[in-house]
Formats: structure tokens, C-alpha cells, sequence
């Protein structure tokens, strides 16, 4: 009887150790500095393309003549990564500093498009210059998921790391 009670409690004992173990998210990423849309439909995620980039100083934006702005300049009038305006727009990210990363709408010009992120006043006073509203929140154990918190117009964006650059595009 003794034994028979001691392998009972063994077993609850191990049932509940199992339910104390942390799941993890099958949609958590691995790579650290990768931004990813996540895709429901195949419970998948797909990676944003980190395209090359030049940060710039523009003067007279018509934001503020007596501020000078930190503009991101991408060659390429549209991003090869689509989305269709509608679909659910949740991207999963491991960095450093998840305070650090922002959503920006990219202006089209010609063959290349800009994001202003940052300006500077003539007190060299520098801030940064808001991207759209999301909710950024804890993803798994050691990832973040951004989430706009309006739906996305048809146009091009930009995720921003402070680092690095992630584009996608919204098409109708």
C-alpha cells in the first residue's frame, strides 16, 4: 500500500512540475535584431527586410523652418515585402530595448522614400519625432510584439530600431 501511495504521488508530483513548465510560443522568434510580420493563417512568421539606408539632415521640412530633421532615405520607390490593406498587422521582434523601436509612415518621392525620426532645434536640442501609435507588449519569454493601433492605410513603412530599418508596404 505504501509503495502503491508513493508512486501516486510521484506521478501528481511530475503531472504538476509539466503544467509548471513554461510553453513557449510556437511563433516566438530565435533571431535576435529581426523584425517579423506574424501570419495566423500558417501560424508562421515572416521577416521584414532590413534594407541599406542613409540617415540625412534636412533643413525647412515643412514640419518647422528653424528645425533641422534626421531623415531615413531609402532608394526604391516601394518596399519588396506587401501586406493587404485589412490584414492584421502584429510584428514580433527580440532587441535590446524594446522603448527604442517605432512604426513610421514613409513618404514616396520619386524613386526613393524618406522617414523624418528626429529634430533638432537651433539650441541643438534634439528629439525624437513620434511614429504611429502602436502598443508594443511582452511576446513569449523574451520577445515583444508591436501592434498599430489603428489599421494601416495603403502606403509604405518603416520599423525602427534606432539601429536598423525594416520595411514593409500596405496595398489596397
Amino acid at each position: 500500500m505504501h509503495k502503491m501511495l508513493s508512486e501516486v504521488l510521484l506521478v501528481l508530483s511530475l503531472g504538476i512540475c509539466a503544467g509548471q513548465s513554461a510553453t513557449r510560443n510556437p511563433l516566438e522568434p530565435q533571431e535576435i535584431g529581426k523584425v517579423y510580420l506574424i501570419d495566423y493563417s500558417t501560424q508562421t512568421l515572416k521577416a521584414l527586410p532590413g534594407e541599406p539606408w542613409k540617415d540625412e539632415l534636412r533643413g525647412n521640412h515643412a514640419m518647422a523652418a528653424s528645425k533641422v530633421f534626421n531623415c531615413i532615405r531609402i532608394s526604391g520607390a516601394r518596399s519588396p515585402f506587401r501586406i493587404k490593406a485589412g490584414d492584421k498587422a502584429e510584428f514580433v521582434f527580440k532587441m535590446g530595448d524594446p522603448e527604442n523601436v517605432a512604426l513610421y509612415a514613409m513618404e514616396q518621392k520619386k524613386k526613393e522614400r524618406l522617414a523624418y525620426y528626429a529634430a533638432t532645434d537651433s539650441q541643438s536640442t534634439r528629439e525624437q519625432v513620434p511614429g504611429r501609435a502602436v502598443a508594443i507588449t511582452q511576446f513569449g519569454r523574451s520577445a515583444f510584439k508591436l501592434v498599430p493601433s489603428a489599421p494601416l492605410a495603403p502606403g509604405e513603412y518603416m520599423i525602427y530600431d534606432g539601429d536598423e530599418v525594416f520595411t514593409f508596404g500596405v496595398d489596397q
